[in-house]
Protein backbone atom coordinates (compact mmCIF):
# COMPACT_ATOMS: atom_id res chain seq x y z
CA UNK A 1 0.00 0.00 0.00
CA UNK A 2 1.25 3.46 -0.84
CA UNK A 3 0.15 7.05 -0.87
CA UNK A 4 -0.78 9.23 -4.01
CA UNK A 5 -0.95 12.68 -4.69
CA UNK A 6 -3.29 13.60 -7.02
CA UNK A 7 -3.65 16.40 -9.37
CA UNK A 8 -5.21 18.76 -6.72
CA UNK A 9 -2.58 17.65 -4.08
CA UNK A 10 -5.01 15.48 -2.36
CA UNK A 11 -4.02 12.18 -1.07
CA UNK A 12 -5.44 9.09 -1.77
CA UNK A 13 -4.18 5.59 -0.03
CA UNK A 14 -3.81 2.70 -3.18
CA UNK A 15 -2.99 -0.43 -2.65
CA UNK A 16 -0.27 -1.69 -5.58
CA UNK A 17 0.18 -5.17 -6.97
CA UNK A 18 3.37 -5.44 -9.04
CA UNK A 19 3.76 -7.77 -12.31
CA UNK A 20 6.83 -8.65 -13.67
CA UNK A 21 6.83 -9.45 -17.74
CA UNK A 22 9.46 -11.52 -19.15
CA UNK A 23 10.14 -12.84 -22.60
CA UNK A 24 8.51 -15.56 -23.38
CA UNK A 25 11.70 -17.26 -25.33
CA UNK A 26 14.61 -15.70 -23.32
CA UNK A 27 13.25 -15.21 -19.84
CA UNK A 28 14.74 -11.55 -19.96
CA UNK A 29 13.09 -9.49 -17.62
CA UNK A 30 11.38 -6.90 -20.32
CA UNK A 31 9.15 -4.53 -18.33
CA UNK A 32 6.62 -4.32 -14.89
CA UNK A 33 3.25 -3.39 -15.18
CA UNK A 34 1.14 -2.21 -11.55
CA UNK A 35 -2.52 -2.74 -10.69
CA UNK A 36 -3.27 -0.02 -8.64
CA UNK A 37 -6.85 -0.02 -6.19
CA UNK A 38 -8.09 3.54 -4.74
CA UNK A 39 -8.78 1.99 -1.03
CA UNK A 40 -9.19 5.83 0.50
CA UNK A 41 -12.69 4.80 1.51
CA UNK A 42 -11.47 1.78 3.43
CA UNK A 43 -8.86 3.12 5.39
CA UNK A 44 -10.99 6.23 6.47
CA UNK A 45 -13.78 3.41 7.49
CA UNK A 46 -10.92 1.51 9.39
CA UNK A 47 -9.90 4.61 11.41
CA UNK A 48 -12.98 5.80 12.26
CA UNK A 49 -13.72 2.29 13.63
CA UNK A 50 -10.65 2.29 15.27
CA UNK A 51 -11.69 5.66 16.54
CA UNK A 52 -15.08 4.37 17.83
CA UNK A 53 -13.84 1.39 19.39
CA UNK A 54 -11.43 3.47 21.38
CA UNK A 55 -13.78 5.44 22.25
CA UNK A 56 -16.48 2.29 23.43
CA UNK A 57 -13.08 0.66 24.98
CA UNK A 58 -13.02 4.56 26.95
CA UNK A 59 -16.23 4.64 28.58
CA UNK A 60 -16.56 1.05 29.34
CA UNK A 61 -13.52 1.36 31.26
CA UNK A 62 -14.12 4.39 33.19
CA UNK A 63 -17.81 3.59 33.54
CA UNK A 64 -18.69 3.76 37.25
CA UNK A 65 -21.10 1.03 36.89
CA UNK A 66 -19.52 -2.77 36.48
CA UNK A 67 -20.20 -4.11 32.67
CA UNK A 68 -20.58 -8.25 33.15
CA UNK A 69 -21.11 -10.15 29.67
CA UNK A 70 -22.14 -13.51 30.12
CA UNK A 71 -21.93 -16.19 27.11
CA UNK A 72 -24.57 -18.57 26.31
CA UNK A 73 -22.95 -21.52 28.24
CA UNK A 74 -23.20 -19.27 31.22
CA UNK A 75 -19.21 -18.11 31.22
CA UNK A 76 -17.76 -14.48 31.77
CA UNK A 77 -17.31 -13.21 28.39
CA UNK A 78 -15.70 -9.94 29.53
CA UNK A 79 -15.90 -7.54 32.63
CA UNK A 80 -14.51 -4.30 32.83
CA UNK A 81 -12.39 -3.15 35.64
CA UNK A 82 -15.02 -1.57 37.58
CA UNK A 83 -16.58 -4.74 37.83
CA UNK A 84 -13.67 -7.24 38.64
CA UNK A 85 -12.50 -4.96 41.49
CA UNK A 86 -16.19 -5.25 42.79
CA UNK A 87 -15.58 -8.65 43.43
CA UNK A 88 -11.90 -8.10 44.43
CA UNK A 89 -10.38 -9.55 40.74
CA UNK A 90 -7.51 -8.25 39.04
CA UNK A 91 -8.31 -7.61 34.99
CA UNK A 92 -9.26 -10.63 33.37
CA UNK A 93 -9.09 -13.50 36.29
CA UNK A 94 -13.24 -13.15 35.63
CA UNK A 95 -12.92 -14.41 31.77
CA UNK A 96 -13.85 -17.67 31.24
CA UNK A 97 -15.14 -18.25 34.38
CA UNK A 98 -18.76 -19.46 35.00
CA UNK A 99 -21.13 -17.23 36.64
CA UNK A 100 -22.07 -19.55 39.19
CA UNK A 101 -18.24 -19.36 40.65
CA UNK A 102 -19.18 -15.63 42.08
CA UNK A 103 -21.95 -16.36 44.70
CA UNK A 104 -22.79 -19.08 47.46
CA UNK A 105 -25.17 -21.85 46.89
CA UNK A 106 -28.26 -20.15 48.07
CA UNK A 107 -27.72 -17.62 45.25
CA UNK A 108 -27.11 -20.08 42.26
CA UNK A 109 -31.13 -21.24 41.83
CA UNK A 110 -31.83 -17.65 41.40
CA UNK A 111 -28.85 -17.10 39.05
CA UNK A 112 -29.92 -20.29 37.65
CA UNK A 113 -33.40 -18.56 37.23
CA UNK A 114 -32.02 -15.33 36.05
CA UNK A 115 -29.81 -16.86 32.91
CA UNK A 116 -33.18 -18.53 31.98
CA UNK A 117 -35.16 -15.29 31.88
CA UNK A 118 -32.26 -13.95 29.88
CA UNK A 119 -32.41 -16.64 27.14
CA UNK A 120 -35.71 -16.15 26.88
CA UNK A 121 -35.58 -12.60 25.65
CA UNK A 122 -36.19 -10.87 28.80
CA UNK A 123 -34.89 -8.00 30.44
CA UNK A 124 -35.43 -6.82 33.93
CA UNK A 125 -33.67 -5.15 37.26
CA UNK A 126 -33.32 -6.91 40.71
CA UNK A 127 -30.49 -7.37 43.60
CA UNK A 128 -28.19 -9.54 43.75
CA UNK A 129 -25.64 -10.73 46.78
CA UNK A 130 -22.32 -11.92 45.38
CA UNK A 131 -19.07 -13.61 46.91
CA UNK A 132 -15.57 -11.58 46.47
CA UNK A 133 -12.58 -13.53 45.89
CA UNK A 134 -11.69 -12.93 49.63
CA UNK A 135 -15.17 -14.59 50.70
CA UNK A 136 -17.05 -10.94 51.39
CA UNK A 137 -20.39 -10.59 50.48
CA UNK A 138 -21.11 -7.96 47.73
CA UNK A 139 -24.68 -6.78 47.31
CA UNK A 140 -25.83 -5.48 43.86
CA UNK A 141 -28.16 -3.38 41.82
CA UNK A 142 -28.31 -5.35 38.41
CA UNK A 143 -29.68 -4.21 35.16
CA UNK A 144 -29.44 -7.24 32.87
CA UNK A 145 -30.46 -7.89 29.06
CA UNK A 146 -30.37 -10.42 26.48
CA UNK A 147 -27.98 -9.60 23.38
CA UNK A 148 -29.32 -11.41 20.29
CA UNK A 149 -28.28 -11.64 17.10
CA UNK A 150 -30.00 -10.36 14.08
CA UNK A 151 -32.11 -13.12 13.59
CA UNK A 152 -33.35 -13.08 16.99
CA UNK A 153 -30.93 -15.90 18.56
CA UNK A 154 -29.66 -15.41 22.01
CA UNK A 155 -26.04 -14.77 22.20
CA UNK A 156 -25.10 -13.23 25.58
CA UNK A 157 -26.37 -11.38 28.91
CA UNK A 158 -25.19 -8.34 28.74
CA UNK A 159 -25.65 -6.75 32.94
CA UNK A 160 -24.99 -3.41 34.56
CA UNK A 161 -23.71 -3.99 38.12
CA UNK A 162 -24.29 -0.96 40.48
CA UNK A 163 -22.57 -1.94 44.06
CA UNK A 164 -25.30 -0.91 47.05
CA UNK A 165 -23.21 -3.25 49.69
CA UNK A 166 -23.18 0.20 52.13
CA UNK A 167 -26.80 0.71 51.24
CA UNK A 168 -27.86 -2.29 52.40
CA UNK A 169 -25.54 -2.33 55.50
CA UNK A 170 -27.31 0.91 56.56
CA UNK A 171 -31.01 -0.35 55.63
CA UNK A 172 -30.30 -3.59 57.84
CA UNK A 173 -29.20 -1.53 60.86
CA UNK A 174 -32.11 1.17 60.17
CA UNK A 175 -34.06 -2.15 60.41
CA UNK A 176 -32.40 -3.52 63.69
CA UNK A 177 -32.47 -0.11 65.24
CA UNK A 178 -36.55 -0.28 64.74
CA UNK A 179 -36.88 -3.68 66.37
CA UNK A 180 -34.80 -2.47 69.38
CA UNK A 181 -36.81 0.69 69.37
CA UNK A 182 -40.27 -1.53 69.22
CA UNK A 183 -38.87 -3.66 72.01
CA UNK A 184 -37.82 -0.65 74.12
CA UNK A 185 -41.20 1.03 73.83
CA UNK A 186 -43.27 -2.31 74.46
CA UNK A 187 -40.95 -2.91 77.52
CA UNK A 188 -41.67 0.65 78.40
CA UNK A 189 -45.49 1.10 77.40
CA UNK A 190 -44.59 3.80 74.90
CA UNK A 191 -45.90 4.45 71.67
CA UNK A 192 -45.15 7.37 69.00
CA UNK A 193 -47.03 8.68 66.01
CA UNK A 194 -46.62 11.37 63.45
CA UNK A 195 -49.56 13.13 61.95
CA UNK A 196 -48.73 14.86 58.08
CA UNK A 197 -51.26 18.18 58.64
CA UNK A 198 -51.38 18.26 54.68
CA UNK A 199 -52.72 15.12 53.22
CA UNK A 200 -53.77 14.07 57.64
CA UNK A 201 -52.18 10.90 57.22
CA UNK A 202 -51.39 9.16 60.88
CA UNK A 203 -48.66 6.69 61.39
CA UNK A 204 -48.41 5.22 64.54
CA UNK A 205 -45.69 2.58 66.29
CA UNK A 206 -46.54 -0.64 67.16
CA UNK A 207 -46.78 -0.14 70.37
CA UNK A 208 -49.22 2.83 69.88
CA UNK A 209 -51.56 0.46 67.75
CA UNK A 210 -51.55 -2.05 70.54
CA UNK A 211 -52.27 0.96 73.74
CA UNK A 212 -54.95 2.43 71.23
CA UNK A 213 -56.22 -0.80 70.22
CA UNK A 214 -56.15 -0.56 66.73
CA UNK A 215 -55.09 -3.09 64.29
CA UNK A 216 -51.61 -2.70 62.36
CA UNK A 217 -52.18 -2.12 58.72
CA UNK A 218 -55.57 -0.21 59.44
CA UNK A 219 -55.57 3.27 57.46
CA UNK A 220 -54.99 6.48 59.84
CA UNK A 221 -56.10 10.05 60.28
CA UNK A 222 -56.69 12.51 62.91
CA UNK A 223 -60.41 11.13 63.12
CA UNK A 224 -59.17 7.51 63.67
CA UNK A 225 -57.38 8.92 67.08
CA UNK A 226 -60.10 10.87 68.21
CA UNK A 227 -62.57 7.87 67.45
CA UNK A 228 -60.30 5.44 70.11
CA UNK A 229 -60.63 8.32 72.83
CA UNK A 230 -62.51 7.67 75.20
CA UNK A 231 -66.42 9.47 74.09
CA UNK A 232 -66.24 11.61 77.43
CA UNK A 233 -62.82 13.10 76.78
CA UNK A 234 -63.09 14.07 72.72
CA UNK A 235 -64.03 17.46 72.96
CA UNK A 236 -61.53 18.40 75.78
CA UNK A 237 -58.37 16.27 73.37
CA UNK A 238 -59.74 17.71 70.25
CA UNK A 239 -59.72 21.56 72.30
CA UNK A 240 -56.08 20.70 73.50
CA UNK A 241 -54.92 19.56 69.79
CA UNK A 242 -56.28 22.56 68.39
CA UNK A 243 -54.80 25.19 70.41
CA UNK A 244 -51.32 22.83 69.71
CA UNK A 245 -51.50 23.43 66.40
CA UNK A 246 -51.68 27.33 67.17
CA UNK A 247 -48.66 27.06 69.43
CA UNK A 248 -49.90 25.67 72.57
CA UNK A 249 -47.63 23.53 74.61
CA UNK A 250 -49.82 19.75 74.32
CA UNK A 251 -49.11 17.84 77.33
CA UNK A 252 -51.72 16.00 78.29
CA UNK A 253 -53.54 13.21 80.04
CA UNK A 254 -56.48 11.29 78.43
CA UNK A 255 -58.45 7.53 78.66
CA UNK A 256 -58.42 5.95 75.35
CA UNK A 257 -61.26 2.87 74.74
CA UNK A 258 -58.70 0.24 73.80
CA UNK A 259 -60.86 -2.68 72.26
CA UNK A 260 -63.52 -2.28 75.26
CA UNK A 261 -60.79 -1.60 77.96
CA UNK A 262 -60.09 1.71 79.16
CA UNK A 263 -56.74 3.04 80.06
CA UNK A 264 -55.69 6.38 81.32
CA UNK A 265 -52.51 7.55 78.73
CA UNK A 266 -50.44 10.98 78.75
CA UNK A 267 -49.93 12.27 75.35
CA UNK A 268 -47.19 15.09 74.09
CA UNK A 269 -46.79 16.77 70.97
CA UNK A 270 -44.19 19.02 69.18
CA UNK A 271 -44.75 21.17 66.17
CA UNK A 272 -42.40 20.35 63.11
CA UNK A 273 -42.05 22.69 60.50
CA UNK A 274 -40.54 22.38 57.06
CA UNK A 275 -37.99 24.02 55.06
CA UNK A 276 -40.87 26.47 53.71
CA UNK A 277 -41.93 27.15 56.96
CA UNK A 278 -45.08 24.75 56.68
CA UNK A 279 -46.24 22.99 59.68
Amino acid sequence: ETVLLCKDDSPITVSQRIIAHRNPHTGAMEFFSTICRDITERRWAEAALRESEERYRTIVETAQEGIWVIDADGRTKFTNARKAAMLGYGPGEMEGRPLFDFMDEAARADAARNLDRRQRGIAETHEFRFLRKDGGIVWTHVSANPLESGDGRYLDALAMVTDITERKRAEEALKLSRQELQRAQAMGRIGNWRLDLCRNVLSWSAEAHRLLGVAEGTPLNYETFLAAVHPEDRDYVDRQWQAALAGELYDIEHRVDSGGEVRWCREEAEREFGADGDL
